[in-house]
């Protein structure tokens, strides 16, 4: 598990990355990856990055993209 100091470095060196993601509200990107998640998995953060879906949960990272979920691209 992070520690809070890691944690908000990592966060901040991804914001710095992904200046054109938008951040989404945390309870609905845990609506959305619902089904995905293992059972305790929460999402603490989480950015819409045009299709793609970043989210940031503990126990960890995941990265989701719409073109593996609907099989468009």
């Amino acid at each position: 598990m992070l520690g809070p100091v890691l944690y908000a470095w990592l966060m901040g060196l991804f914001d710095a990355l992904t200046n054109n993601a938008s951040e989404i509200p945390a309870a609905q990107a845990q609506e959305e990856l619902g089904p995905l998640l293992i059972d305790g998995e929460t999402v603490r953060k989480a950015y819409r990055l045009v299709r793609d879906l970043i989210a940031f949960t503990l126990p960890g990272p995941s990265f989701l993209s719409n073109t593996y979920e609907t099989g468009t691209q």
